[in-house]
């Protein structure tokens, strides 16, 4: 009882800090970034009117087949559907949906730091992130990005355990079917567990020097990426299945990474991923002393944060360790839509 009163009294903390973000980056029209928010508020309106997702006025252009996907994937009109309904083509709303993303993103944050650290530390990782330049400035857009972190991000939270009844296994499912309807690079979750059951059987085989045939079939990973691909193939033949289809477009993407190697595309990502993590300390108008104490700020958590990675990863085997390597190397020019 005693422990249910803390955990709600530290959300409740949470959710106070939240009511700032819907005073924060709120607006009555769209900002520029894009046209891809076109296409979400028009596939969410057709949703909501009962109409094919896909039935928008974008005209595929298969001369220049990597501009675009013929169509965007369902997820996120789907999750804005509602709020087209209601308040039809307006921003602000759509601005405010992404305010009440915020609140669910930073329960999540502590959440899922709190497996890893101390409370109070995850309370303050949880409020850095939430309220960090990179999350409020996307808050303005009508993008998938952020939707899609909260559903990786959930997927993360219900993965680690040490027991995975087949109520987690089916739950772990429709996280992945969902967060790839989203954005297709989620599918990456698919290929970190067959990496993460691939390292499992080797080093089971390295210790027991015999081959853990068992594994490859009782093992959560195995139902895992078994049961994603097939709610994935249902999902896309018959509850949204679209006439025009989009493979070309991402074979492409393949097509351009393999040819520029993998490793050109990790070193890009590990730089952006640098920039994002100086953008938590990053402030233009600090001059002097005041600038030099936060680049060594920025300088001693980017190296905290590697030195931490490196340590849990050769110490134990977690799938998050294996996913945050693979994604470095598949997230940018594979998957990016």
């Amino acid at each position: 009882m005693l422990s249910l009163k803390k955990n709600g009294l530290y959300y409740t903390i949470l959710l106070l800090c939240c009511i700032t973000l819907f005073f924060l980056n709120v607006h009555n029209s769209h900002s520029c970034g894009g046209d891809d928010y076109a296409q979400y508020i028009n596939e969410a309106r057709n949703i909501s009117e009962g109409k094919p997702f896909y039935a928008t006025n974008y005209v595929f252009n298969k001369a220049n087949n990597i501009y675009a996907p013929p169509y965007y994937p369902p997820g996120f009109p789907l999750l804005i559907a509602p709020v087209v309904r209601v308040w039809g083509i307006a921003i602000q709303p759509l601005c405010y949906f992404n305010c009440v993303l915020g609140v669910f993103l930073m329960l999540g944050f502590f959440t899922y730091f709190r497996k890893n650290m101390g409370v109070f530390a995850a309370m303050c990782m949880s409020i850095i992130i939430s309220f960090s330049g990179i999350l409020i400035y996307q808050k303005q857009y009508v993008l998938s990005d952020v939707p899609n972190m909260f559903f990786i991000l959930l997927y993360l939270i219900v993965r680690s355990s040490k027991t995975y009844p087949w109520s987690r296994i089916i739950v772990l499912i429709l996280i992945v079917a969902f967060a790839t309807l989203i954005r297709t690079q989620s599918v990456v979750l698919i290929g970190a567990e067959l990496l993460y059951l691939f390292l499992s059987v080797v080093n089971e085989w390295m210790q027991q020097r015999k081959f853990p045939t068992k594994l490859l079939y009782t093992s959560p990973s195995a139902y895992i990426v078994f049961g994603s691909i097939l709610v994935l193939q249902f999902m896309n033949s018959v509850v949204f299945y679209c006439p025009t289809s989009a493979p070309g477009f991402y074979a492409d993407f393949v097509k351009q990474t393999l040819q520029r190697g993998m490793l050109v595309t990790f070193k890009e990502n590990i730089g952006f991923l640098f920039d994002a993590t100086r953008i938590f300390f990053h402030y233009d108008t600090l001059g002097g002393i005041p600038a030099i104490s936060v680049k060594i700020m920025e300088y001693t958590g980017l190296v905290l944060a590697v030195a931490g990675f490196i340590y849990t990863s050769t110490r134990r085997l977690y799938f998050d360790d294996v996913f945050f390597f693979l994604f470095l190397c598949a997230y940018d020019g594979i998957f990016s839509s």
